[in-house]
């Protein structure tokens, strides 16, 4: 497969189709995802005018990648694992996933400003993701994605609703209780990964 970036054009379309496949139509970028012989890719200069030709690259999830680009291996043999530390997550919530409960449950507390559930949930899934990113002990990849710093322990602080929508008054609601709740919980680190 090729992205090819061109003007769109549905009356060439056919003629495109007869040397290849058309995938996808991307208006956004002016762009066909067309999936094509590598042999034939020139019939496709006489048929519409391109403006450049990709190759379909392909992506995977980072995270066993992105812990040797922070160097949070090396940190994690050091001893530095989060241990007896506490993060706040003010987030959509945080669902409590075996990367975060098992062996033990690390999510500590939980404070929902937006709907005063009393039990750890996230109905839209950025909290979680969050605190996977941070705290993911990887109990669920058999080992392969791991946070940060995957012995930390968790405070999830709901601020933002199903839509990951909030107010500024909710983001401070959710500071002060932090702050509130600092000694209680050992928070030594707050994540706000919001804009």
């Amino acid at each position: 497969q090729i992205i090819v970036e061109c003007k769109l054009n549905p009356e060439k379309e056919v003629l495109l189709n007869k040397i290849g496949k058309i995938i996808h139509r991307l208006p956004i970028i002016n762009s066909y995802v067309i999936e094509i012989n590598k042999k034939d890719i020139n019939e496709l200069h006489g048929i519409i005018e391109i403006e450049t030709l990709y190759n379909n690259a392909h992506f995977t999830v980072q995270m066993d990648k992105a812990r040797k680009i922070v160097k949070a291996d090396i940190a994690n043999d050091k001893g530095y694992t989060g241990k007896d530390v506490t993060v706040a997550v003010l987030d959509t919530g945080i669902h409590p996933v075996e990367d975060l409960t098992t062996p033990r449950n690390r999510i500590l507390g939980f404070k929902d400003i937006v709907n005063n559930r009393r039990e750890p949930y996230d109905d839209n899934g950025h909290g979680t993701h969050v605190a996977g990113i941070i705290a993911g002990n990887a109990a669920n990849s058999e080992g392969r994605y791991m946070g940060i710093a995957p012995e930390v322990n968790l405070v999830g602080v709901k601020i933002l609703d199903k839509d990951g929508r909030g107010s500024a008054s909710d983001v401070l609601i959710g500071l002060q209780w932090v702050m509130d709740n600092t000694e209680r919980f050992n928070i030594r680190i707050v994540n706000l990964s919001i804009g």
